[in-house]
């Protein structure tokens, strides 16, 4: 499993970037709110696989 991205990087990458900010891995359903909290979208992918 990969781990969840840092709050602090994902923060630093909105703040300087003119793009919407899409996270590519480490979602799952215990950290998904969280996620979709700090950054404009997430990608789920190979997490569903094992379901």
């Amino acid at each position: 499993m990969r781990d969840t991205p840092d709050p602090e990087f994902v923060g630093l990458v909105k703040k300087y970037s003119a793009r919407p900010v899409v996270i590519g891995s480490g979602s799952n359903p215990g950290n998904l709110k969280m996620l979709m909290s700090m950054a404009d979208g997430v990608i789920v992918g190979s997490y569903i696989k094992g379901w």
